[in-house]
C-alpha cells in the first residue's frame, strides 16, 4: 500500500495522520473527532495518547498504519481491497 493510499484510507475513516518528531521519536500524529472504536483500535496497536498534540500516535511505521486500516475496515465491514 503506497503512502497516498494510505493516508486516503485513514482519511475514510475521519482520521488526518501528519509525520512528526515527538520526545526525539518519528511518530504519526493521528487527528480525529472523538470516535471510541478508532481509539480503542489505536490503543491495540500501543498507540499512545499525547497530552501536547491532543492526539493518538503511533510509531512511524507503514506496517502499523496498513494494520490500522485494516482493522478498522473490518470493524466497518468495509472491504479495502476492493477500494485500492
Amino acid at each position: 500500500m503506497t503512502g497516498k493510499l494510505i493516508q486516503k484510507h485513514l482519511e475514510t475513516f475521519g482520521i488526518t495522520p501528519s509525520s512528526v518528531v515527538h520526545r526525539n521519536e518519528a511518530i504519526v500524529m493521528l487527528r480525529f473527532p472523538y470516535n471510541k472504536d478508532v481509539s480503542d483500535v489505536v490503543k491495540t496497536l500501543k498507540g499512545r495518547w499525547s497530552k501536547t498534540h491532543n492526539s493518538w500516535y503511533l510509531p512511524k511505521s507503514k506496517t502499523l498504519l496498513v494494520k490500522l486500516i485494516k482493522a478498522l475496515a473490518e470493524k466497518k465491514g468495509i472491504d479495502i481491497e476492493q477500494k485500492e
